[in-house]
């Protein structure tokens, strides 16, 4: 009886009657994911479906890039009439407004660049603020320069430079009046005051000539004959 019941048991059911594994059936592919369509980007796929995320974010940026490009067009002067203009705190050493020079050479290069280029006015107006810039540092910069240069002559003259400069400017203005301009607008070194030190030095040391006397032929001759009370 037993020998039965053994013969009649599924040969796949366990005797303990426990679960029974499942056999793959031969012939069925394994599931696949899904693929993005033909000419579909991949950053638009994420996770086999369609990311309409990125596409909208990509949507959003695009309108946004074009609205910027018309702002930008509608700022180009349409005729390329460019009036150029510098920012309030751009002031010279006075605290003066620098203003624009529309005669110097280089404004109608940089309007004849902003046509070319199609900048926008702010787009222009910055150049020019940064041209101006450049020009007014390269101004100190030489002017720093000259300083430097003038104090070093000066330390040349010892301790009271300024009073031997005025001495010999007031000196040979003494000899020469208005003619010592072109002089002393010549002193710009210590060598050149110490040569008009020199100069004046000279002037001074030389005989004052008398008032010459009169020669025979100046004197009439009756003078000659008689004398000058005859």
């Amino acid at each position: 009886m037993d020998q039965a019941n053994d013969q009649n048991a599924s040969p796949e059911s366990p005797a303990d009657g426990g679960n029974v594994a499942s056999i793959e059936q031969p012939g069925q592919p394994a599931a696949q994911a899904a693929t993005a369509p033909e000419g579909l980007p991949e950053a638009f796929w994420k996770d086999g479906n369609l990311d309409v995320d990125s596409i909208k974010a990509l949507h959003e940026a695009s309108a946004a890039e074009q609205a910027k490009q018309a702002e930008r067009a509608a700022e180009i002067p349409a005729d390329g009439n460019y009036i150029l203009a510098l920012p309030d705190d751009l002031k010279d050493d006075a605290g003066n407004p620098i203003e624009i020079d529309t005669t110097n050479p280089a404004y109608f290069t940089l309007v004849e660049a902003a046509r070319e280029l199609k900048l926008t006015k702010s787009e222009a107006n910055k150049f020019a603020e940064m041209m101006v810039r450049k020009e007014l540092e390269q101004m100190k910069a030489e002017q720093t320069a000259q300083a430097d240069a003038m104090k070093a002559e000066l330390a040349k003259l010892g301790a009271n430079p300024s009073e031997r400069i005025a001495a010999a400017k007031n000196a040979i203005i003494g000899h020469l009046g208005d003619k010592a301009n072109a002089l002393t607008s010549q002193i710009l070194t210590a060598d050149g005051v110490m040569a008009l030190e020199a100069l004046i030095a000279k002037i001074n040391a030389a005989p004052t000539a008398s008032a010459p006397s009169p020669s025979k032929r100046d004197v009439p001759a009756y003078e000659r004959i008689y004398g000058r009370n005859a």
